[in-house]
């Protein structure tokens, strides 16, 4: 849905990849045919049996994995849906039913307290931090089956709301109320387990800690570039007086380095050994053009272009 939406994908721009590919299409036709089940205008949900939508999107997954030149695709193997790697995603599949409500929880949202309107999620504004915080939380996010009935107790502690899962007949637990959400036996509930994240070793840094230690990093390499070339232009600046003038390369050479500054930003190089989502990368590209930006040192090479 980002990558549709950012135009990552050729959603709209490509008849083939939209008609037959587009995870988009599937979008809308379910938030329709759900609100229509929901007000009784259409009697037929979908199958608990048949994988139309799913089989679908092994397709498309397929798709943005090799690439096709038909749809407008390039191969962009990220490994995320090799099917040689991941035989779960062929092996299993999941029907119509479930799968319709997975897509249209993720394309739309509601009013808290109010499902009754929903309204579409624009992924085009969403940023990749944000993107990233969603994967953080998918992380912690672990599938559970309940053997017995179960009860969702919460507590809440300067202002951070903790949930715990537990068996209906277990004494709720010391600082804790029980709340009216509830599971059957049978029934998959999901819990947040911290410690297997941090098994992993995936973690998702927060914006602001993002910022400083990339302002820290590369903003000390940046003012000694800027630092230094101040010293450049003050000493071809004496080179080039009026009594002591050089010519018209002095001139040229104080010129060019009057309007160097982001040419030499740009001879810098960062590495991110464990890119993840790319924050630290991102930020960090942000950060040099702010900089480049702002400082009066810096010039376009191609004024005639907007």
């Amino acid at each position: 849905m980002y990558g549709e939406d950012r135009g990552l994908l050729p959603y709209r721009l490509n008849a083939a990849y939209t008609s037959n590919r587009s995870l988009a299409r599937h979008r809308d036709e379910v938030a329709v045919k759900l609100d229509q089940v929901a007000q009784r205008l259409d009697r037929t949900d979908y199958s608990r049996e048949q994988t139309g939508i799913w089989q679908d999107l092994i397709l498309l997954f397929d798709l943005i994995d090799g690439g096709h030149g038909r749809y407008g695709v390039p191969p962009y193997d990220g490994g995320l849906f090799n099917a040689e790697r991941h035989t779960f995603l062929a092996e299993k599949s999941i029907p119509d039913w479930h799968i319709a409500r997975v897509l249209d929880e993720l394309g739309r949202t509601s009013v808290i307290g109010d499902r009754r309107e929903r309204f579409r999620v624009d992924y085009r504004d969403l940023a990749i931090q944000q993107l990233g915080g969603v994967y953080e939380g998918l992380l912690e996010i672990q599938p559970r089956y309940a053997d017995e009935p179960m009860v969702v107790v919460r507590k809440e502690d300067a202002g951070v709301v903790s949930e715990l899962v537990i068996p209906a007949s277990q004494r709720t637990p010391t600082g804790f109320t029980r709340t009216a959400d509830t599971y059957s036996p049978g029934a998959i509930y999901l819990v947040t387990d911290k410690g297997e994240r941090r098994a992993t070793g995936s973690y998702y840094t927060p914006d602001h800690v993002v910022r400083r230690i990339v302002e820290q990093t590369l903003g000390a390499l940046c003012r000694d570039e800027h630092d230094k070339l101040e010293r450049e232009i003050d000493a071809c600046e004496h080179c080039v007086r009026p009594e002591e003038s050089s010519g018209a390369t002095g001139e040229d050479e104080l010129e060019g380095l009057k309007g160097c500054y982001g040419e030499r930003v740009m001879q810098l190089r960062v590495l991110d050994p464990a890119m993840g989502s790319g924050h630290f990368l991102i930020r960090a590209c942000q950060f040099l053009a702010e900089d480049i930006a702002t400082t009066p040192y810096s010039s376009d090479p191609f004024p005639e272009h907007d």
